[in-house]
């Protein structure tokens, strides 16, 4: 999954599933039809100028190239006007390096044109010339961080991994230098780290692909951080460690629950046939059966041959066996989770100086595993259509977050066979409680996804709490 960095902020990601996302700007100067202007600059440009006529003319004709580079990411991927423009800002750009050969921020512009997939396979392998042509023009590095950041999606889309490694780790070195916050500076690393990761994939690298998407995710504090997530977890899956997988999924669909940014222009495969396998791997997050078994067959279909066809094909036979949940289920079935309860003595461990889990602490982990509890449910409203309720589960978590123990200590769900009513009961040794088959069947799931959970770590030797669960079926 690859990511584009934007030309006004010099950021790109690499993972098979990101692209070129260049930022939209107002019209420089008077300008107001790039196109038009793009002509006037063509029949513009002639012979005997002196050095600073020229210098004015290649300066006038990047700026109406970037202006149509602009227009034409407004439009949408595919259109024929967006290659049009495309095309003549390329135009622009050979007539400004005619001019002056050796001007490498218009070569830089050149390559990073030319690398937009409207422009075809051709314009990527010119684009990678440019580029090496952009470097020795540049001799003092001014523009190192945009070629080497470029080279990189460029040559991995050329299926050139190693190289475009080599070029993501000169990015890296250049990263210092480039203005911008620290922040800034943080989430542009993070990109860089998960593009790389993508071509180590590529070569079949998964030990080095899952250290730097794991240093990637932990670095972004933006939501790219789900775009580093995806990766890692088709990254975990590819190797066999499932689990680490499953987490890394919901980790991206908590920051991405709509994959606004998977489905973006500005993300790409290579190969393309790779994204059918990070489709599976979501549909079968949202438990959504055919829609994976789909992508788990097209992958196949694209990419035969691929190191990772055996992996694709145990997910195929496994779904094949296992029913699941459509969309639409998925969506009434919601879950409401509630504000974490703690003992009222809990508070004396942090007045001895004892770092202890905040509720912050405690929603963030919850909400990062709400899709497991709405698969419970949604498998339950099958039986029960007008299933509804809520539980209340006390946790006493370990000092390094994991789960020793969960238990149900009111019961929504009860019926008191001693009174005939259905209400919220305890879940004591006297109660005669019953429940029907459904609603038994989501508590244990509930429960056991929630044994599953890991929280952050504290200094408190225990930690004890109970969450709230509000089971209520949209119409």
């Amino acid at each position: 999954m690859n990511t584009w960095m934007n030309r006004h902020v010099r950021a790109g990601l690499t993972m098979g599933v990101y692209g070129l996302a260049l930022a939209l700007g107002l019209w420089p100067g008077p300008w107001k039809n790039p196109a038009w202007a793009a002509d006037q600059a063509l029949a513009a440009t002639g012979v005997g100028l002196s050095k600073a006529a020229v210098a004015q003319v290649v300066g006038d004709l990047m700026e109406q190239a970037r202006a149509l580079e602009d227009e034409a990411q407004r439009k949408v991927s595919g259109d024929g006007e967006r290659k049009a423009l495309l095309e003549r800002a390329v135009a622009l750009l050979t007539r400004a390096l005619t001019l002056c050969p050796h001007h490498a921020e218009a070569r830089v512009d050149l390559g990073r044109v030319l690398s937009d997939s409207e422009l075809g396979e051709d314009g990527v392998r010119r684009s990678a010339r440019e580029l090496y042509r952009a470097r020795e023009d540049d001799p003092a590095r001014i523009f190192e961080y945009e070629i080497s950041q470029l080279l990189g999606i460029v040559l991995s889309r050329l299926s050139l991994f190693q190289k475009a490694v080599d070029e993501y780790d000169r990015t890296q070195q250049c990263l210092p230098g480039q203005p911008g916050s620290p922040m800034r500076q943080r989430s542009q690393r993070a990109t860089i780290l998960g593009n790389s990761a993508e071509a180590l994939m590529a070569m079949g690298r998964l030990s080095g692909a899952i250290e730097r998407y794991s240093q990637a995710e932990a670095m972004d504090g933006t939501d790219q951080a789900a775009l580093h997530s995806l990766g890692l977890a088709v990254a975990y899956d590819r190797d066999g460690q499932i689990e680490k997988s499953r987490d890394a999924l919901l980790r991206s669909l908590t920051t991405d629950p709509a994959l606004k940014l998977f489905q973006s222009d500005a993300v790409f495969f290579v190969p393309s046939g790779d994204r059918s396998y990070y489709l599976g791997l979501l549909s079968e997050a949202f438990d959504d059966r055919e829609t994976a078994l789909s992508s788990w067959q097209q992958f196949l279909k694209e990419l035969p041959q691929s190191r990772y066809a055996a992996r694709a094909r145990v997910h195929l036979e496994t779904l094949r066996r296992t029913p699941g949940l459509s969309a639409m289920e998925l969506y009434r079935a919601e879950v409401v989770i509630g504000d974490p309860l703690f003992p009222p003595d809990r508070q004396a461990t942090q007045l001895l100086g004892k770092r202890i889990r905040s509720d912050e602490d405690i929603q963030r982990t919850a909400q990062a595993h709400r899709l497991e509890l709405r698969q419970c449910y949604a498998r339950s409203l099958r039986k029960e259509p007008r299933l509804t309720g809520e539980i209340e589960v006390a946790l006493v978590l370990e000092r390094g977050g994991s789960v020793a123990l969960a238990e149900v200590i009111r019961n929504g769900f009860a019926v008191d066979a001693s009174a005939g009513a259905t209400g919220a009961t305890g879940a004591g040794q006297g109660s005669q409680e019953t429940m029907t088959p459904a609603a038994r069947e989501l508590v244990h799931c509930a429960v056991d996804t929630l044994r599953r959970w890991r929280f952050p770590s504290s200094e408190a030797e225990r930690d004890e709490l109970a969450i709230p669960l509000l089971f209520e079926a949209r119409k």
